[in-house]
């Protein structure tokens, strides 16, 4: 086993509920945040993994965060000159002033950004419950048998907005502690559609682990010796 997951597996042990999961019972698994606002996100910004078919291929520094970071780099070197000239002294100035900037601006789009946040609760659910959410997926776009090819994309997304309906326990919006008592799949695809990039692969990556879980404690549930069948 990978680290990853035995350490997952000894997670379950300790807190698996065997008679809870044969009967079906969803285990309340973590809450995410995710941000709406995509303006404030992009203004904000920060460091951006570069990928290439997959592959990370390098790093760069975006919007007000990169550009602080970029500034304290620039400090730190000036700091480090043996000797400081006039015009040393007065870039140190405006650099520190610009910095002090930036963090009032940022402080600010932190706090604009929890305003736009909502807060998924999710639940992890047993393979049984994720294998129904395909045809569930299936009866609403009418499909029968075997996915066509042509439509296998929008059955995948379909099935997502189904998992992801039936994980959420709720949703709660953050700056006013409003709170849905979970979505309908209708609205979990308004969800993953319209959410900026970054937090749909949040949201997918919660979902994704959800599902090792629900995997793991599957496999024990059905072992009667939790040390073997992983």
């Amino acid at each position: 086993m990978s680290d990853e997951i035995e350490a997952v597996v000894e997670e379950v042990k300790g807190s698996f509920d065997l008679g809870g999961f044969l009967k079906g019972a969803k285990t309340r698994f973590k809450t995410v945040r995710v941000y709406t606002d995509s303006e404030a996100g992009a203004e904000l910004g920060g460091t951006r993994i570069d990928t290439q078919y997959g592959f990370i291929t390098g790093s760069s520094r975006v919007g007000l965060i990169g550009e602080t970071l970029d500034l304290s780099d620039r400090l730190k070197a000036l700091s480090e000159l043996e000797e400081a000239t006039e015009a040393t002294l007065e870039e140190v100035q405006e650099i520190a002033a610009q910095i002090d900037a930036n963090k009032v601006r940022i402080d600010e789009l932190h706090k604009q950004l929890d305003e736009s946040a909502l807060d998924f609760e999710i639940q992890s659910l047993p393979p049984v419950i994720q294998k129904d959410a395909g045809r569930r997926a299936k009866n609403a776009l009418g499909i029968k048998g075997k996915v066509p090819e042509a439509r296998q994309e929008e059955y995948d997304e379909r099935r997502n907005a189904e998992i992801l309906s039936l994980a959420t326990m709720r949703i709660t919006k953050v700056a006013t502690g409003e709170r849905n008592p979970g979505i309908t799949p209708e609205d979990a695809q308004d969800i993953l559609d319209y959410l900026p990039d970054s937090e749909q692969r949040r949201l997918a990556a919660v979902l994704e682990e959800v599902a090792l879980r629900s995997g793991i404690a599957d496999k024990l549930a059905s072992s009667s010796d939790f040390s073997q069948g992983i």
